[in-house]
């Protein structure tokens, strides 16, 4: 995060109080996600309600899409909460099924809203063998009182303690990013590491490995040191290198370390940043072979701006090299300056301004084919709809398989309203949004430059693990790379699963194989052969027949068989032997 000279954190003042009952009067909102239920009214609805079973329509932009998922509880108008089995989108309306009986359109339908149930309502996620974590925290407090080195410990900056790496891997939190400053664990260039803060790091690493959590070291200094520049006369880039393999040398056989993350937002680097980085990852492999190295982005690691200062980064072929163990970071705030500071205190957020924000960057690492980090986002506690961003962000997020720690934790934070610890005691409206993406583990590696083509796709929830299945059920093959390239990004654009379903139906191949299949229950039982091997049970036979008697399209149907648990648990096995 933008803080320049962080004198003592104590002396931020922020009026508790107010917040404490800004965030009261909006807690529930923050939670939620709440749609109109459409207007409409015919043979087959009653004001927006199926009239044959459990089911209602609402609007289908992106928030419902991400909201509106099966697994989720949602609240009806009378108060009755129902788990949803089913979605799909059509254009520009969205059907949603739910369990239990019937819907009264006239007690629930138009013009009532339905409502998500709280964000700790996770759909369910496949998982894999050994899941990487998703979601951490930034636990700071080393790198405090940036301007003071260096600095009285225990008064102008402090490590955390064991309590946190013990409560946030309770709430199945285990990665944390670790800032400290260059000039306290290495007062003089090209010298040995000062003892005292190095046993203050190790402390943490212990704490870390007590807890089984996975430790990010980051050195948290801008691209300075004692506000000089790296690739000056005082601070040359052969000193940054050899800073880095004295650290690597020290923590090389301690379990809890993860990775290296280079240098917190660097900013104005006159252009030097790219040879910095690539000296000291290269350092670093001289002693580690094996653990990342994050290499954060030019100008404050900016995701939205990301492609604009960041191709020189990657103009070294070994930076390219995914034998090198290189993971991309980049940092995202919303607010409107991108600095993290919120001073708009009645700014108000689009629900996907997140995912627009981060966007160009997992592009970036898309084209480029590497793997990505989200070092830092945070948001404030008084915003509903900050919330409902960071919602959307963390399902994008895990959809491409990329790491993220929020910013931020940890001691002495007084009240700062981004902060998962405050002195007041507060709830903190973020952490039910952070516990239930930490839930998912149906990623095995760091994405998305390895996700693709990885055999876990066949029991992802994500993106990939969609269309893999897609390909299995309609074309019974492996995507090729180009059509599951291609088909990905246009989900990650916003095209829903049914959509693609359709392009598939459209396509020479799937008529060479289906065309023959002239009435709906052709068309279904060759379904249940072809994706499912067995010929169809009379029930679901029926089911189907009924559903498409009704008007629900062949895409419908072809997504519905692809997403269905019995053929999850099919590509796996086929995943498996392959």
């Amino acid at each position: 995060m933008h803080i320049y000279a962080f004198v003592s954190v104590r002396k931020l003042l922020f009026i508790s109080t107010a917040l404490a009952a800004i965030f009261a009067s909006y807690s529930n909102v923050a939670q939620a996600i709440t749609a109109k239920v459409n207007n409409f009214t015919n043979s087959n609805w009653l004001q927006g309600i199926w009239r044959q079973s459990a089911g209602f329509s609402i609007p289908s932009n992106a928030a419902n899409q991400a909201a509106f998922v099966p697994g989720t509880s949602v609240r009806f108008a009378d108060s009755q909460a129902r788990k949803i089995t089913m979605a799909f989108v059509l254009e520009n309306s969205m059907s949603v099924y739910v369990d239990g009986a019937q819907l009264d359109g006239n007690t629930v339908g138009y013009p009532n809203f339905v409502s998500t149930g709280t964000t700790t309502d996770a759909a369910p996620t496949a998982q894999v063998a050994n899941p990487i974590n998703l979601v951490g925290v930034n636990l700071a407090g080393a790198d405090f009182s940036g301007t003071a080195y260096p600095g009285v410990y225990g008064t102008q900056y402090i490590y955390p303690g064991e309590s946190y790496f013990k409560k946030y891997a309770d709430m199945g939190m285990k990665l944390v990013r670790l800032p400290f400053l260059w000039e306290r664990i290495q007062p003089t260039l090209n010298t040995e590491l000062q003892s005292a803060e190095l046993a203050r790091l190790m402390q943490c690493l212990d704490y870390a490995q007590k807890y089984d959590v996975k430790v990010i070291l980051n050195l948290h200094n801008y691209y300075r040191y004692y506000n000089k520049q790296i690739a000056s006369s005082e601070v040359p880039i052969s000193a940054f290198a050899d800073f880095w393999q004295r650290l690597a040398q020290k923590v090389v056989n301690h379990p809890a370390v993860y990775g290296y993350d280079l240098m917190n937002e660097p900013h104005d680097t006159n252009g030097y940043w790219p040879q910095a980085a690539l000296a000291a990852a290269k350092a670093i492999r001289t002693v580690d072979e094996n653990r990342w190295v994050f290499i954060p982005g030019d100008q404050w690691a900016n995701a939205y701006y990301w492609p604009n200062f960041n191709n020189r980064l990657i103009a070294n072929p070994w930076m390219r090299d995914p034998n090198n163990n290189l993971v991309y970071e980049a940092h995202l705030y919303i607010d409107e300056d991108f600095s993290g500071t919120y001073t708009n205190h009645s700014e108000a957020f689009d629900p996907m301004l997140g995912v627009s924000r981060v966007k160009p960057f997992v592009d970036w690492l898309k084209q480029n084919k590497l793997r990505g980090y989200l070092g830092e986002h945070g948001v404030p506690d008084y915003s509903p709809s900050a919330m409902v961003a960071m919602d959307n962000l963390l399902n994008y997020l895990g959809q491409n398989c990329i790491p993220m720690t929020y910013w931020a934790a940890g001691p002495w934070w007084v009240n700062y309203p981004l902060s998962l610890d405050v002195d007041s005691g507060a709830a903190r409206p973020q952490l039910p949004i952070l516990q239930k993406y930490a839930r998912n583990t149906s990623c095995s590696m760091i994405g998305p430059e390895l996700h693709n083509l990885s055999k876990i796709t066949a029991i992802d929830d994500t993106h990939a693990g969609q269309i893999y299945r897609l390909y299995q059920t309609a074309f019974d093959r492996l995507p090729d790379e180009a059509g599951l390239d291609y088909w990905i990004d246009q989900m990650d654009a916003g095209v829903s699963l049914q959509r693609v379903a359709q392009g598939f139906i459209n396509s020479n191949e799937f008529q060479q194989r289906y065309g023959y299949a002239t009435n709906n229950q052709s068309f279904i039982s060759m379904l249940y052969m072809n994706v499912l091997n067995r010929q169809p049970d009379p029930p679901g036979l029926a089911f189907w027949q009924n559903r498409m008697a009704q008007g629900v399209p062949r895409a419908e149907v072809l997504s519905a068989f692809s997403e269905s648990s019995e053929n999850k648990a099919n590509a796996a096995k086929k995943a498996l032997s392959q």
